[in-house]
């Protein structure tokens, strides 16, 4: 979910330069999203994207990706590092918003559904903001990073709320944060949130692919998170081949983390679809998970030899 339209991750670009490779390992995989996207189509589109919040897109999914973090305890540290980075406003902000995080986490009831959050709206501009910062480490896109004009002045740990609600208020439109807080509600009823799960969960670097993380560990399950934000959107193959490669480097990388299942997730449709992983190695045509991580990891070594003779 974190990555924008144009920019992916290192996994997503292995996948996509390989088609052949692809096409060969797992060559049944589109019948396998089609079955899925027939069913994405019986749920109707509850929160669809608004014209007005189409050019923020990005932070809106990240601001709600944030929130699964925050349910799940995440410091969400990390966002603030890296957007602290850019610019003599992201460090401010960064700087403001690290003390205000930890100030709204005691007020918090991470038990209690996200529409009975006492400073949702709040947490969600909050959120949003980070998401700019964040877009803006990841593109170089500094004017993602808002004016800290008349934040100095306000006290994240003593301060009135109300006061510090005003300048995030300012800076994201309301329109914003109903469609995020729309999202999360909805996200949070279809993950099981409670223990045993990991955030952001990282299965490292192999081969060309120098890094790389999942959304959401959760009993067994490893989830895909994606937001689909129109009538025309659908889940895409590559979904189910990013998934499976998680689960390879998993394996190769000696994660160990017991995953018997992956699973996609969109929000705006309150649709989940959940399958074991064997399975679904069997309907894409790589007749069992062993072979497809022998396959990917021969594939992952050419890659890098091949790299390493240019």
């Amino acid at each position: 979910m974190r990555h924008l339209r144009g920019q992916v991750g290192p996994l997503t670009w292995f996948i996509r330069t390989r088609h052949d490779f692809w096409g060969y390992v797992t060559p049944y995989t589109q019948i396998l999203v089609r079955e899925i996207n027939c069913k994405v189509r019986e749920h109707p589109l509850h929160v669809p994207l608004r014209p007005e919040n189409r050019r923020m897109i990005g932070p809106l999914n990240t601001a709600v990706d944030y929130f699964v973090g925050w349910i799940t305890s995440d410091s969400l540290d990390s966002v603030l590092e890296r957007g602290a980075t850019m610019t003599n406003d992201g460090a401010i902000l960064a700087k403001f918003i690290s003390p205000l995080l930890s100030r709204l986490r005691k007020s918090t009831s991470l038990k209690d559904p996200i529409s009975q959050w006492k400073d949702k709206d709040l947490l969600a501009r909050v959120f949003i903001i980070m998401a700019q910062m964040d877009i803006a480490f990841r593109t170089g896109r500094v004017e993602y990073v808002p004016s800290t004009k008349g934040l100095k002045e306000l006290r994240p740990l003593r301060g009135k709320l109300n006061n510090l609600h005003t300048w995030f208020k300012r800076n994201v439109p309301d329109t914003l944060v109903d469609e995020c807080l729309q999202v999360a509600f909805r996200l949070q009823n279809l993950l099981p949130i409670g223990q045993n799960i990991i955030y952001n969960p990282v299965f490292g670097a192999y081969g060309v692919i120098n890094g790389s993380d999942g959304d959401l560990f959760a009993d067994g399950t490893l989830y895909e998170m994606k937001c689909l934000a129109t009538t025309k959107s659908v889940f895409k193959g590559d979904h189910i081949r990013q998934l499976l490669g998680y689960c390879v480097l998993n394996q190769l990388n000696n994660i160990d983390l017991p995953i018997e299942r992956i699973s996609l997730v969109n929000p705006r449709r309150d649709f989940k679809w959940i399958e074991d992983v064997d399975t679904v190695c069997q309907i894409v045509g790589a007749t069992s998970f062993k072979f497809l991580m022998d396959q990917m990891q021969e594939e992952l070594h050419k890659a890098l030899s091949n790299l390493g003779s240019i």
